[in-house]
Protein backbone atom coordinates (compact mmCIF):
# COMPACT_ATOMS: atom_id res chain seq x y z
CA UNK A 1 0.00 0.00 0.00
CA UNK A 2 1.40 3.37 -1.02
CA UNK A 3 2.36 5.70 1.84
CA UNK A 4 2.16 9.34 0.77
CA UNK A 5 3.29 11.00 3.99
CA UNK A 6 3.93 10.36 7.67
CA UNK A 7 4.72 12.39 10.73
CA UNK A 8 3.63 13.49 14.18
CA UNK A 9 0.68 15.74 15.00
CA UNK A 10 0.93 18.72 17.32
CA UNK A 11 -0.70 16.55 19.94
CA UNK A 12 2.06 13.96 19.66
CA UNK A 13 0.15 11.30 17.72
CA UNK A 14 2.02 9.54 14.94
CA UNK A 15 0.25 9.10 11.60
CA UNK A 16 0.51 7.71 8.07
CA UNK A 17 -1.20 9.18 5.01
CA UNK A 18 -1.96 6.16 2.84
CA UNK A 19 -3.86 5.43 -0.35
CA UNK A 20 -7.57 4.58 -0.06
CA UNK A 21 -8.36 1.25 -1.66
CA UNK A 22 -11.70 0.59 -3.31
CA UNK A 23 -12.36 -3.11 -3.55
CA UNK A 24 -12.91 -6.21 -1.48
CA UNK A 25 -10.82 -8.60 0.59
CA UNK A 26 -10.34 -12.17 -0.59
CA UNK A 27 -12.17 -13.25 2.56
CA UNK A 28 -15.27 -11.30 1.60
CA UNK A 29 -15.01 -12.22 -2.08
CA UNK A 30 -15.10 -15.96 -1.39
CA UNK A 31 -17.67 -15.68 1.40
CA UNK A 32 -20.06 -13.67 -0.78
CA UNK A 33 -19.44 -15.20 -4.21
CA UNK A 34 -18.09 -18.68 -3.56
CA UNK A 35 -14.89 -20.50 -4.53
CA UNK A 36 -12.75 -19.03 -7.29
CA UNK A 37 -11.79 -20.92 -10.46
CA UNK A 38 -8.23 -22.29 -10.57
CA UNK A 39 -7.09 -19.92 -13.32
CA UNK A 40 -8.12 -16.91 -11.23
CA UNK A 41 -6.44 -18.31 -8.13
CA UNK A 42 -3.22 -18.78 -10.11
CA UNK A 43 -3.36 -15.13 -11.22
CA UNK A 44 -3.92 -13.91 -7.67
CA UNK A 45 -1.19 -16.15 -6.22
CA UNK A 46 1.30 -14.76 -8.72
CA UNK A 47 0.61 -11.21 -7.57
CA UNK A 48 0.78 -12.15 -3.89
CA UNK A 49 4.10 -13.91 -4.46
CA UNK A 50 5.56 -10.82 -6.14
CA UNK A 51 4.59 -8.76 -3.09
CA UNK A 52 5.94 -11.27 -0.57
CA UNK A 53 9.14 -11.84 -2.54
CA UNK A 54 9.92 -8.13 -2.33
CA UNK A 55 9.33 -8.18 1.43
CA UNK A 56 11.38 -11.34 1.94
CA UNK A 57 14.27 -9.86 -0.02
CA UNK A 58 14.27 -7.08 2.57
CA UNK A 59 14.31 -9.68 5.39
CA UNK A 60 10.73 -8.88 6.34
CA UNK A 61 8.28 -11.67 7.13
CA UNK A 62 4.59 -10.81 6.97
CA UNK A 63 3.51 -13.38 9.61
CA UNK A 64 -0.23 -12.85 9.14
CA UNK A 65 -1.03 -13.89 5.59
CA UNK A 66 -4.75 -14.62 5.40
CA UNK A 67 -7.62 -13.77 3.01
CA UNK A 68 -8.73 -10.83 5.16
CA UNK A 69 -5.30 -9.22 4.67
CA UNK A 70 -5.29 -9.55 0.89
CA UNK A 71 -7.29 -7.00 -1.07
CA UNK A 72 -8.40 -7.03 -4.71
CA UNK A 73 -9.21 -3.74 -6.34
CA UNK A 74 -9.26 -1.84 -9.60
CA UNK A 75 -6.11 0.11 -10.43
CA UNK A 76 -6.33 1.97 -13.71
CA UNK A 77 -7.29 -0.59 -16.35
CA UNK A 78 -6.27 -3.51 -14.13
CA UNK A 79 -8.90 -5.53 -12.29
CA UNK A 80 -8.19 -8.02 -9.53
CA UNK A 81 -5.14 -5.91 -8.66
CA UNK A 82 -3.69 -7.33 -5.46
CA UNK A 83 -2.71 -5.32 -2.42
CA UNK A 84 -1.20 -7.24 0.51
CA UNK A 85 -2.13 -5.43 3.74
CA UNK A 86 -0.94 -5.36 7.34
CA UNK A 87 2.74 -6.24 7.01
CA UNK A 88 4.35 -7.25 10.28
CA UNK A 89 7.77 -5.67 9.63
CA UNK A 90 9.78 -8.16 11.67
CA UNK A 91 13.37 -7.37 12.55
CA UNK A 92 15.46 -10.44 11.73
CA UNK A 93 17.49 -10.20 14.94
CA UNK A 94 14.47 -10.69 17.24
CA UNK A 95 13.97 -14.13 18.73
CA UNK A 96 10.68 -15.97 18.34
CA UNK A 97 9.39 -15.27 21.85
CA UNK A 98 9.94 -11.54 21.43
CA UNK A 99 8.22 -11.53 18.05
CA UNK A 100 5.17 -13.34 19.36
CA UNK A 101 4.96 -10.94 22.27
CA UNK A 102 5.11 -7.95 19.95
CA UNK A 103 2.65 -9.41 17.48
CA UNK A 104 0.27 -11.55 19.52
CA UNK A 105 -2.51 -11.17 16.93
CA UNK A 106 -0.59 -13.60 14.72
CA UNK A 107 -1.75 -16.32 17.07
CA UNK A 108 -5.19 -14.76 16.81
CA UNK A 109 -5.45 -16.16 13.26
CA UNK A 110 -5.12 -19.88 14.00
CA UNK A 111 -6.71 -20.98 10.72
CA UNK A 112 -3.56 -19.86 8.86
CA UNK A 113 -0.86 -20.47 11.43
CA UNK A 114 2.31 -22.32 10.29
CA UNK A 115 3.20 -25.48 12.26
CA UNK A 116 6.54 -24.09 13.42
CA UNK A 117 4.79 -21.05 14.91
CA UNK A 118 2.16 -23.27 16.51
CA UNK A 119 5.00 -25.16 18.20
CA UNK A 120 6.81 -22.00 19.31
CA UNK A 121 9.77 -22.58 17.00
CA UNK A 122 11.63 -20.06 14.87
CA UNK A 123 10.04 -19.01 11.61
CA UNK A 124 11.20 -17.49 8.34
CA UNK A 125 9.88 -16.72 4.87
CA UNK A 126 8.75 -20.33 4.48
CA UNK A 127 6.23 -19.66 7.24
CA UNK A 128 4.55 -17.08 4.99
CA UNK A 129 4.55 -19.74 2.27
CA UNK A 130 2.61 -22.14 4.53
CA UNK A 131 0.00 -19.45 5.23
CA UNK A 132 -0.16 -18.71 1.50
CA UNK A 133 -0.98 -22.38 0.93
CA UNK A 134 -3.84 -22.04 3.43
CA UNK A 135 -5.11 -19.00 1.52
CA UNK A 136 -5.04 -20.84 -1.81
CA UNK A 137 -6.89 -23.76 -0.19
CA UNK A 138 -9.63 -21.40 0.97
CA UNK A 139 -9.93 -19.60 -2.38
CA UNK A 140 -10.49 -22.86 -4.25
CA UNK A 141 -12.84 -24.53 -1.79
CA UNK A 142 -14.36 -21.92 0.54
CA UNK A 143 -13.13 -24.26 3.26
CA UNK A 144 -10.39 -23.89 5.86
CA UNK A 145 -7.56 -26.41 5.79
CA UNK A 146 -8.74 -27.63 9.20
CA UNK A 147 -11.96 -27.19 11.13
CA UNK A 148 -12.01 -27.06 14.90
CA UNK A 149 -14.28 -26.09 17.77
CA UNK A 150 -11.83 -23.64 19.31
CA UNK A 151 -8.57 -21.83 18.46
CA UNK A 152 -6.37 -24.18 20.52
CA UNK A 153 -7.64 -27.25 18.67
CA UNK A 154 -7.08 -25.43 15.38
CA UNK A 155 -3.49 -24.61 16.31
CA UNK A 156 -2.83 -28.21 17.34
CA UNK A 157 -4.16 -29.49 14.02
CA UNK A 158 -1.86 -27.18 12.09
CA UNK A 159 1.01 -28.41 14.25
CA UNK A 160 0.46 -32.15 13.75
CA UNK A 161 -2.46 -33.20 11.54
CA UNK A 162 -2.12 -34.01 7.85
CA UNK A 163 -4.57 -31.99 5.71
CA UNK A 164 -6.96 -33.49 3.20
CA UNK A 165 -5.81 -32.88 -0.37
CA UNK A 166 -7.43 -29.79 -1.89
CA UNK A 167 -8.70 -31.87 -4.84
CA UNK A 168 -10.86 -33.82 -2.36
CA UNK A 169 -12.25 -30.70 -0.68
CA UNK A 170 -13.07 -28.52 -3.68
CA UNK A 171 -16.35 -28.77 -5.58
CA UNK A 172 -14.54 -27.99 -8.84
CA UNK A 173 -11.76 -29.83 -10.71
CA UNK A 174 -8.31 -28.71 -9.57
CA UNK A 175 -5.36 -29.01 -11.97
CA UNK A 176 -2.97 -31.58 -10.54
CA UNK A 177 -0.01 -29.22 -10.65
CA UNK A 178 -1.86 -26.54 -8.71
CA UNK A 179 -3.19 -29.01 -6.16
CA UNK A 180 0.24 -30.54 -5.63
CA UNK A 181 1.79 -27.07 -5.22
CA UNK A 182 -0.73 -26.10 -2.55
CA UNK A 183 -0.19 -29.32 -0.63
CA UNK A 184 3.57 -28.83 -0.88
CA UNK A 185 3.17 -25.37 0.68
CA UNK A 186 1.27 -27.08 3.53
CA UNK A 187 4.09 -29.46 4.46
CA UNK A 188 4.78 -29.49 8.20
CA UNK A 189 8.53 -29.44 7.63
CA UNK A 190 9.57 -26.06 6.16
CA UNK A 191 12.41 -27.74 4.25
CA UNK A 192 9.82 -29.68 2.21
CA UNK A 193 7.92 -26.57 1.11
CA UNK A 194 8.89 -24.30 -1.77
CA UNK A 195 11.83 -22.37 -0.37
CA UNK A 196 10.88 -18.98 -1.78
CA UNK A 197 8.04 -17.12 -3.47
CA UNK A 198 10.20 -16.91 -6.60
CA UNK A 199 10.21 -20.70 -6.71
CA UNK A 200 6.41 -20.67 -6.44
CA UNK A 201 6.21 -18.19 -9.32
CA UNK A 202 8.26 -20.51 -11.50
CA UNK A 203 5.97 -23.42 -10.65
CA UNK A 204 2.83 -21.37 -11.33
CA UNK A 205 4.21 -20.37 -14.71
CA UNK A 206 4.63 -24.04 -15.63
CA UNK A 207 1.14 -25.10 -14.54
CA UNK A 208 -0.85 -22.33 -16.20
CA UNK A 209 -3.70 -23.72 -18.26
CA UNK A 210 -4.97 -22.69 -21.69
CA UNK A 211 -7.89 -20.94 -19.98
CA UNK A 212 -5.85 -18.27 -18.23
CA UNK A 213 -7.55 -15.57 -16.18
CA UNK A 214 -7.61 -12.51 -18.44
CA UNK A 215 -8.21 -8.80 -17.88
CA UNK A 216 -11.54 -9.15 -19.66
CA UNK A 217 -12.54 -12.02 -17.39
CA UNK A 218 -11.63 -9.98 -14.32
CA UNK A 219 -13.57 -6.94 -15.53
CA UNK A 220 -16.59 -9.08 -16.37
CA UNK A 221 -16.55 -10.62 -12.88
CA UNK A 222 -16.46 -7.21 -11.23
CA UNK A 223 -19.30 -5.87 -13.38
CA UNK A 224 -21.40 -9.02 -12.93
CA UNK A 225 -21.11 -8.72 -9.17
CA UNK A 226 -21.78 -4.97 -9.27
CA UNK A 227 -18.41 -4.01 -7.87
CA UNK A 228 -17.95 -1.27 -10.46
CA UNK A 229 -19.69 1.95 -11.41
CA UNK A 230 -20.55 2.97 -7.85
CA UNK A 231 -19.97 6.55 -6.63
CA UNK A 232 -16.24 7.10 -6.46
CA UNK A 233 -15.62 3.90 -8.45
CA UNK A 234 -15.57 1.86 -5.27
CA UNK A 235 -17.54 -0.78 -3.46
CA UNK A 236 -19.38 -1.17 -0.21
CA UNK A 237 -16.17 -2.53 1.30
CA UNK A 238 -13.39 0.06 1.35
CA UNK A 239 -10.03 -0.48 2.99
CA UNK A 240 -9.14 2.72 4.73
CA UNK A 241 -5.76 1.43 5.86
CA UNK A 242 -5.67 3.37 9.10
CA UNK A 243 -2.43 2.80 10.95
CA UNK A 244 -2.94 2.15 14.64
Amino acid sequence: VTVFDYGTTRGGDQYFVMELLDGITLQDAVTKFGPMPPERVISLLEQICHSLAEAHDANLIHRDIKPANIFICQKGTEFDFIKVLDFGLVKPDLDTSSILTLRSEFLGTPAYIPPEVAKGKEFDQRSDIYSLGCVAYFLLSNELVFSADNPIDMILKHADEKPVHIADRSSQPIPQGLGDLIMCCLEKDPSLRPQSCIEILDILERIKTVNNWTRMAAQAWWKHNQLLDKPGGGTDNQARNISR
